[in-house]
């Protein structure tokens, strides 16, 4: 039984692996839009 929960939490951890990059990626532009948005509020926010 433990044999089988090591080998289960080891294929779990490489495709972890496999999709960090990806995951990474998103991340950094989810962060660029929101920084993007956040100007352009401040933008109209002075400007009225």
């Amino acid at each position: 039984m433990e044999l089988i929960k090591t080998k289960t939490d080891l294929n779990l951890a490489q495709e972890m692996l496999k999709e960090y990059p990806r995951t990474k990626w998103f991340a950094r532009i989810s962060f660029a839009i929101v920084i993007i948005l956040a100007l352009k509020e401040l933008y109209e926010l002075i400007i009225k």
